[in-house]
């Protein structure tokens, strides 16, 4: 059986845009659950070392999420994320009432890092996935 020149041409074009379309799907599943999971994070603050854990959940087409250290859990509604980098607020009561923090960073596989904006400056923070 002998096939044309142009049965080929559309038989390869067929397969090449079947090829990227299942790569753009597995990327795109990938950059839009990377954050999702258990991160254990490492904040180094002026009273010592924190380790609060952060638990990141896929919700109605966003994020959210709960965020637990010594003084309990606190929810995250929003958390936003543009490409590989997310922030998020998290507002927490303290002795001189209530304040709201502000978490940025970027996230490599299973590690992140980031700065956490308090109303006394900035704080360095890292994690790792735990889940």
């Amino acid at each position: 059986m002998k096939l044309s020149h142009k049965m080929v041409r559309s038989v390869v074009a067929i397969g090449l845009i079947i090829g990227l379309t299942s790569a753009w799907a597995d990327d795109h599943a990938a950059v839009s659950s990377f954050i999702v999971g258990t991160w254990a994070l490492e904040i180094s603050a002026a009273r010592g070392i924190q380790y609060p854990t952060l638990e990141v959940t896929e919700e109605a087409g966003g994020y959210g999420g709960v965020i637990t250290g010594r003084r309990g859990s606190v929810v995250i509604d929003a958390i936003q994320v543009k490409g590989r980098t997310f922030s998020f607020r998290q507002k927490v009561t303290s002795p001189m009432g209530e304040i709201e923090l502000h978490y940025s960073g970027q996230i490599d596989s299973d590690r992140m890092q980031g700065e956490l904006q308090t109303p006394r400056g900035a704080i360095l923070f890292t994690g790792e996935r735990t889940k």
